[in-house]
């Protein structure tokens, strides 16, 4: 995606972070929660998103694939914002 696009978590529940896009990849105990922010770059045909999580309380950030379908657009990242 470009620019690429600040996402919020929807829905209930953990949203668990992948090593690749597809659900047999999960990362052990890295997860993200209803309304924490991602930043996407990419995004599959089949549901899958690439993001990077940045811990407001620790500074640390992740990168993986979370399912689209719990992500919520709120704008754009970059120039132009």
């Amino acid at each position: 995606m470009s620019p690429p696009l600040s996402q919020v978590v929807t829905g209930t529940g953990r949203l668990q972070f992948h090593s690749a896009p597809d659900s047999a990849c999960p990362m052990k105990g890295v997860f993200i929660i209803p309304k924490d922010e991602v930043i996407a770059y990419a995004q599959t045909r089949d549901g899958w998103s690439s993001v990077m999580y940045l811990n407001p309380r620790t500074g640390r950030d992740v990168s993986g694939w979370v399912r689209s379908a719990r992500l919520r657009t709120v704008g754009t990242m970059g120039p132009g914002r």
